[in-house]
């Protein structure tokens, strides 16, 4: 990594604590290219993104959360479901446990589970048992993951509880959250040539700055990475003080 991308950053340089990547346009990325549209989530997932997110570590980035599929994500094609869960997600968690003990990553899932594969289940499980002693460095996979519904499954979870009025608060309350062990999302990163969350922890982003790349996310490449933490630091942020 070091001798293929110049990844120094000066002294001052405020770092994010927890970045956030919505990795869009893969899809877009392979038709331009005359690729089949599912190449485009190989290329992203299985190439591009361990380079991505060891260059985050390097840089001294300790958290990163990925959004691999949304809630709403379930209306695409059968052909594209099938080969994502069936293909890609299980040989990317496969492969990923080699790359996580090389690079003490501790793998966290975001999300719901109840309508996953059992096969992706089982991949997601194994890497979060074999990853959950490392510290220093973490990662969230967002998979069948909506900020809205992560909202209304810790609404749903303190009526479970049977939590009174008075006893929810923004403490409270986030501690039924999928991201209650998370640091503040402090940048949000969108490839694809678009501008928009689409619901992407909307519980946590209310201080978050934004970064919208002008290109896919195949080519987002971690000098890309830089450029946008980079611009993260030069930014004033009051927290509305």
């Amino acid at each position: 990594m070091k001798a293929k991308w110049d990844l120094y950053l000066p002294k001052d340089t405020k770092l994010p604590q927890h970045i956030g990547i919505i990795p869009d346009g893969n899809r877009r990325w392979a038709r331009e290219r005359g690729f089949p549209q599912l190449v485009g989530h190989k290329v992203g997932l299985l190439d591009q993104f361990p380079d991505i997110i060891v260059s985050a570590y390097e840089m001294g980035v300790p958290e990163v959360s990925i959004w691999l599929w949304s809630t709403e994500n379930w209306d695409r094609s059968k052909e594209e479901i099938h080969y994502l869960f069936n293909d890609i997600y299980p040989l990317f968690m496969s492969k990923f446990y080699n790359f996580a003990q090389k690079h003490k990553i501790q793998v966290t899932h975001y999300g719901r589970r109840d309508r996953l594969p059992a096969k992706m289940i089982r991949e997601t499980d194994k890497l979060i048992e074999k990853t959950k002693k490392f510290k220093k460095n973490k990662l969230n996979l967002c998979v069948d993951y909506g900020g809205r519904d992560e909202i209304v499954r810790g609404v749903q979870e303190a009526i479970k509880k049977g939590m009174s009025a008075d006893q929810v608060t923004e403490k409270s309350f986030g501690e039924l959250l999928d991201t209650k062990n998370s640091n503040p999302l402090d940048l949000v990163i969108r490839t694809g040539k678009v501008q928009r969350l689409s619901g992407f922890h909307s519980w946590m982003n209310s201080y978050s700055e934004f970064y919208f790349a002008d290109c896919y996310f195949p080519d987002f490449s971690p000098l890309k990475l830089k450029e946008a933490i980079m611009d993260f630091s030069n930014r004033g942020r009051t927290f509305g003080k």
